[in-house]
């Protein structure tokens, strides 16, 4: 997905260390439905007086806090770029047990990164960790910059087909847009399943741990928004251009689980409609789809009309009908 210098772009940067994850996996070894039930209610009310934040967190939960830019991940984006370049160094260098795995990022800063070998086996096996600090880190066709640290422990690797497993652990990892004032940092941890069924295809999950906190600033507003333990991101890639689209491919994005909000004042319930939230590479922002969240009493439905605007709608006395909506730009959301 091309990103817009918005929030909700920082998805390419969060999930660059997947990229090193499946490169080097490579030297070792259509969207689904969620069946999950619908979550009990969350601990606010949701009501016409904190709809605003408790619809900006969740498009804070969907997009910048857990959505990955799909094609880094499957070789159309620099992250993979990066990733196979690292596989070339581990073959090179592979006598080591500590790997140095730094080098400057294409357009400018660095990122200064090792793979520590645990069983010391000269090869990605499940145990290893890779750590990465970036520092002031900007790739070419992105208007970015990234600061901080993510550590990966991988858990279970694969070759035919390709899949990773880790946990990984974010600090201080901070995605500012060099354009205008929004900025995203995150602190926290999450597990990850990772396949590439076929050379287009990749399926995504990300489970959060203990909690992954985004902290957020946007022209218009600043918010502290967690995701829950068990908070859950699936998301399925196709590398092929869908119909009507100049090019790239789509990403199919279902999300589930409890989010809270410093702004809105409490935890609230969050999960997206089947089929999913549509999302083209060509787009900065979802096409279609719909996500309700459930409050201890009301209710919001989010419903994407377009990759520029979304649906508010509000059912505040819960009675399933929805007394009030408008219609509002995602860059107004993240």
């Amino acid at each position: 997905m091309r990103s817009s210098a918005t929030f909700g772009a920082s998805r390419r940067w969060w999930w660059a260390f997947a990229a090193l994850a499946t490169g080097l996996t490579a030297c070792g070894g259509g969207g689904g439905g969620d069946d999950s039930p619908t979550p009990p209610p969350g601990d606010i009310d949701l009501t016409a007086s904190n709809q605003d934040p408790v619809a900006r967190s969740t498009a804070v939960a969907m997009l910048g806090g857990a959505v990955v830019d799909a094609s880094g991940l499957t070789g159309a984006d620099g992250g993979m770029a990066r990733g196979r370049s690292f596989v070339a160094r581990w073959a090179r260098e592979r006598r080591a047990d500590i790997l140095d795995l730094s080098q400057p990022c294409s357009a400018s800063g660095s990122i200064s990164a090792t793979l520590d070998d645990r069983d010391n086996s000269q090869s990605l096996t499940p145990g290893d960790v890779l750590t990465a600090d970036f520092q002031d880190c900007r790739e070419l066709d992105s208007d970015e910059v990234v600061d901080g640290r993510m550590a990966v422990t991988y858990t279970g690797l694969g070759s035919s087909p390709l899949t990773v497993d880790a946990n990984a652990v974010l600090s201080a990892f901070r995605v500012a847009s060099a354009v205008t004032s929004r900025s995203t940092t995150y602190d926290g941890d999450f597990a990850l399943s990772y396949t590439e069924p076929t050379n287009s295809t990749s399926t995504t999950r990300v489970t959060v741990g203990a909690s992954l906190a985004a902290r957020v600033v946007h022209p218009q507003y600043e918010d502290t928004v967690t995701l829950q333990p068990g908070y859950r991101i699936s998301l399925y890639y196709d590398l092929n251009t869908p119909p009507g689209a100049a090019g790239g491919g789509r990403t199919i994005v279902e999300v589930l689980g409890k989010v809270a909000s410093v702004s809105a004042g409490g935890i609230f319930n969050v999960w997206s409609q089947p089929p999913g939230l549509d999302s083209w590479d060509v787009e900065p922002y979802p096409r279609s789809g719909e996500v309700l969240l459930q409050g201890r009493n009301g209710s919001i439905r989010l419903q994407v009309q377009s990759s520029s605007a979304v649906r508010i709608e509000l059912d505040a006395d819960g009675d399933a009908v929805f007394e009030s909506s408008k219609d509002v730009a995602w860059d107004w959301l993240v």
